[in-house]
């Protein structure tokens, strides 16, 4: 199968196919098959193992580079040859003393500057023969990868590729000169579009949005979305997504990565409830607001709230009776009301009671006399208010 890339055709199997074109552009790569290369049982000589990839006949070699990736414990073991016929081979690498396991992957190019080594890691070096003695041959024909391998234990063959240099450069016919110009060698698009700019025309491009997600995997094809989140399940990315929450809110939706059908907005900043981090606007985010949907300007975010709170002594029933009081129910059921004696020095909490759902309250002062007062405590009741603290006036108890 061949696969079309950013200036290069590139063929995957040992028989690629022809494309759309009936010439080749100016840089061909044709990749092989991997597979095992065989030991040397007896260690009496280099076992041969020979891949092959088999190239449609076109025009002449300008220029050939060769990669491939090999495993193998010993690179001391190794010696790799390119050959095209029994009078036309070249060694890439050769046996050198002293290696550790092979790198991989190796590129052997005349233009390289390196040499390989022993100490030589993965990279791109100048094969032991010039590959220039390629050059002028036919392209057509079947390319052999030669390995020799002089351990007793296998070794495996990954992957080899040869890349060819060419000088008919329209191979699509489209106008566009395919070395310099064209973004899509073997394929016509005249209009040369590229969506993401990464340089490969879109008929070529297997990223169209250039999100890292290839077309067949993504689920908003022309707009970037690496993370592919779809809020609604609909198998239709976000970006891409009318309705990207899936709340039947298609247009102006105040919330569209959260599903809010209701479209609350409790500040009106246009940021629904639903994704809004202050939904009151009172500038206190929600996770720290105790009344996330009351804005209020309190240490707490809720609403302050005023409270009074009244005591006064009923002498038939020998009882202080009082009253809290406030707008909110929630400020003065079941709170917390301390009762005090007027002293010298310090005043006395001679009781502590809770009110009644209405606010209501009674202690008895017993024999104590004097001037007796009630105070409630500042209380924060959550989503409701944060309520003040309050303090009667006093009252008298005679004997």
């Amino acid at each position: 199968m061949l696969a079309l890339t950013a200036g290069l055709l590139v063929a995957f199997g040992s028989t690629p196919t022809a494309t759309a074109a009936t010439v080749v552009p100016c840089v061909v790569s044709y990749s092989g098959t991997g597979k095992t290369i065989e030991p040397d049982p007896d260690a009496g000589g280099p076992k041969l193992t020979s891949a092959v990839i088999p190239v449609p006949a076109s025009s002449n070699v300008l220029d050939v580079d060769v990669t491939y990736r090999i495993t193998h414990r010993n690179a001391a073991k190794v010696r790799v040859d390119l050959l095209r016929t029994a009078t036309v081979r070249n060694i890439l690498q050769p046996v050198v003393a002293g290696s550790g396991a092979q790198v991989a992957p190796l590129t052997w190019d005349d233009e390289a500057t390196a040499t390989y080594t022993a100490a030589s890691l993965a990279g791109t070096y100048k094969p032991k023969d010039p590959l220039s003695e390629m050059d002028g041959t036919a392209l057509g024909g079947n390319w052999y990868l030669y390995i020799y391998n002089y351990d007793t234990v296998a070794a495996t063959l990954t992957s080899w590729s040869i890349r060819v240099s060419r000088s008919v450069c329209d191979a699509d016919g489209d106008g566009a000169e395919d070395r310099a110009v064209d973004n899509c060698v073997g394929m016509d698009n005249p209009d040369q579009i590229d969506l993401d700019n990464d340089g490969r025309g879109n008929p070529c491009d297997d990223d169209l949005d250039g999100d890292g997600v290839a077309n067949n995997s993504d689920n908003c094809l022309t707009l970037s979305n690496p993370d592919q989140a779809d809020a609604d399940a609909d198998g239709l990315g976000d970006p891409c997504d009318g309705d990207g929450d899936g709340d039947g809110v298609v247009h102006a939706d105040n919330c569209p990565t959260v599903a809010n059908a209701d479209q609350a907005d409790t500040d009106g900043d246009a940021a629904g409830n639903a994704c809004d981090l202050d939904d009151d606007g009172d500038g206190k985010a929600d996770p720290q607001d105790v009344c996330p949907v009351l804005g209020g300007a309190t240490p707490s975010g809720c609403p302050s709230v005023d409270r009074s709170v009244k005591l006064r002594y009923k002498a038939t029933k020998r009882a202080l009776t009082g009253r809290l009081s406030a707008d909110v129910a929630g400020c003065v059921a079941k709170q917390r009301v301390s009762v005090w004696q007027v002293r010298k020095g310090k005043d006395r909490r001679i009781d502590r009671v809770r009110t009644s759902a209405s606010g209501a309250f009674k202690t008895k002062p017993g024999r104590r006399t004097g001037k007796f007062y009630a105070t409630v405590p500042l209380r924060v009741v959550p989503g409701a208010a944060e309520c003040a603290a309050a303090k009667s006036r006093k009252t008298r108890v005679r004997r």
